[in-house]
């Protein structure tokens, strides 16, 4: 399995980031002024890399942890910035957490919940817009993602040889079809 590692070391920042703006736009539902020019996306590099921890590619992060750490920022009353707003340069920690605006996302506060089965996920899926996890990047799932035309389709694993796990922002499912929807970094 060859994978670059520097294209999945922050997939948990970018999943949690997927997470919190789900979130907060089912909260607000829809009354938060977003600017028509700016997309709204919270800063994966604000999650992943302006903290105490100074994380690197090679250090990497787990989920419970980066929840642990969204809650904590809402909790201390800090803000969250968009994209637009932070200036991402990873051969210098300092450059990236320097924020140059001011747009934040709305205040709120985040929570970790386990579901141990199908059910309860589909039900948080419904109730909250998405459920963060892992999945297994395998050989055969990344030649499904490498050919544009299978890509945008239901992917079936063929493999059964553990490959690297990455984590996933799931925001739907299909009962008929067997298959779950994912945002992916």
């Amino acid at each position: 399995l060859s994978i670059n590692y520097s294209v999945f070391c922050r997939c948990v920042a970018y999943a949690l980031a997927a997470a919190a703006e789900t979130a907060i736009l089912m909260s607000v539902k829809g009354s938060w002024d977003i600017d028509a020019t700016a997309a709204f996306s919270i800063s994966e590099d604000q999650l992943y890399f302006c903290s105490d921890t100074k994380r690197t590619c090679s250090s990497g992060w787990d989920l419970r942890p980066a929840v642990q750490f969204l809650e904590g920022v809402t909790q201390q009353h800090k803000p969250l910035y968009t994209s637009a707003c932070v200036e991402y340069n990873p051969d210098d920690y300092e450059t990236s957490c320097k924020f140059k605006c001011q747009k934040t996302a709305p205040k709120g506060s985040f929570a970790w919940e386990p579901y141990d089965d199908q059910l309860s996920a589909q039900r948080a899926i419904v109730r909250y817009g998405g459920v963060l996890t892992y999945m297994w990047l395998t050989p055969d799932f990344q030649a499904f993602l490498s050919d544009p035309a299978k890509a945008k389709g239901v992917f079936r694993s063929q493999s059964t040889v553990d490959g690297v796990m990455h984590a996933v922002f799931v925001v739907g499912y299909s009962n008929s079809e067997r298959c779950w929807i994912v945002k992916n970094s």
